[in-house]
Order: C-alpha cells, then structure tokens, then sequence
C-alpha cells in the first residue's frame, strides 16, 4: 500500500527562545541606541528568519498532517496538541492499512522530500512524546532512503543528488500538474497558525497531498 504524506510544522518551545535569544547586534554597534535602531530595522527579520528554523528543526511542533492511501481519499488531522494529533493519525492509519484477508500491511511511504523532512520529523516528535513509531512501521532518521522499498521520494525520484529547484510546485508547473492553490506555500503557516486559521493551513495540507499522488504517478 501506498501511503502519501504531507506535513506542516511551526517553530516553538525551547528551541525557539533558544535561537531568538541568541540575536544580537553585530559586534561593531556599541552604543545603546545603535543597538535598539539595530533591533527595529532588523531583528524582526532575523527573528522570523529563527522561527523558520526552529520550524524546519527536529524541535519544531507538528500542527498538521495530511495522508491517504493509495487511491481513497485524503485525511486531515490539525490542532495544537501535538501528542493526541500524532496518537490519532497513527492510530487512523494503522487501521487504513490493514487488509481484510492478508492482516496488515507495510506502507510505502511517498512524499516530496518525504526522506529529508516529515517522516524524520513524524519520526522525531512520536518518539518525544513517546509513541510507537512502529505501529505504522515509520522508519527512523538513520535507516531512511530516498528510494528504498518502504520510501518513494518524489523530489529524489526527480532529480536525484542535484534537487536544487525540485519543489512541488515547480514539478507540478513542469509536468501540467494544475495546483489550485498555488499562491499559497510553506511561508504563510505560521501567520495563519497565529490567527487560529488552522482549517487553512489542513486546505493546503491536503493540496500537497493530493499534488504528491499525481506526481509520483508520473513519476513511477
């Protein structure tokens, strides 16, 4: 079975403070005031700038996943509470994935740097919170490969050791793929995530998803 993924993360807890904590203006702004007019011109950019990281970090929080099954149809789970959303969608999935007559089956996990970001990162925030990863079989960081037997990555399936430029959207854009969100990206989360826009951000989710489906077909 096919189990096409997607997630989306937001930067806080610890790792977050950590790094905005860590902002400061260059060495060379001594004075008092240099350093505040430093912090107004720049340190909003460089503060969001360690949001995107702590986001993208093996510390950031999972707020959202979409998934479906070979060719049914595309779930969402989104909230806040990272355990229970991770505990339903392990337990949603394990469920999808069993046959009626051969039991359960091994997924074939397919994203777009599926490898390089959310199933280390599913991987990453079950194990923190201490779920059993291998009620789904997720694999772990250190066992991951981009085109293994358990894994089709479609960026890795596109362009190999050189993905510079390989987003889903410019796959899309390339093979006719229509993208009806295609103003919408990765950047916007975490403003919608802030005006409690959640449903938004599992829109989008889904959209990857089911962009994820077409492209690995032509993919294959």
């Amino acid at each position: 079975m096919n189990c096409y993924i997607d997630i989306e993360t937001i930067g806080t807890g610890w790792y977050l403070d950590k790094l905005q904590a860590e902002v400061k203006a260059p060495a060379n702004y001594s004075k008092p005031e240099s350093i505040l007019k430093w912090f107004e011109e720049q340190g909003t950019a460089a503060r969001e700038a360690c949001r995107k990281t702590a986001a993208l970090s093996p510390f950031g929080q999972i707020i959202c996943i979409g998934w479906c099954v070979d060719d049914g149809p595309i779930s969402t789970l989104y909230g806040a509470l990272e355990k229970e959303l991770l505990q339903s969608f392990s337990i949603t999935l394990r469920s999808q994935l069993v046959d009626p007559v051969k039991g359960f089956i091994n997924p074939r996990f397919v994203g777009h740097n599926a490898a390089g970001f959310d199933l280390p990162r599913l991987w990453q925030r079950m194990k923190v919170h201490d779920l059993d990863t291998d009620l789904i079989r997720l694999p772990s960081p250190s066992s991951i490969k981009p085109l293994g037997d358990n894994i089709f990555d479609t960026m890795v399936q596109y362009g190999g050791k050189d993905t510079k430029g390989c987003s889903l959207a410019n796959l899309c854009r390339e093979f006719g793929i229509e993208d009806p969100m295609l103003e919408m990206d990765g950047s916007k989360v975490w403003p919608l995530y802030q005006e409690g826009r959640l449903a938004e951000i599992a829109d989008y989710c889904r959209n990857d998803v089911h962009l994820t489906r077409e492209l690995a077909k032509r993919l294959v």
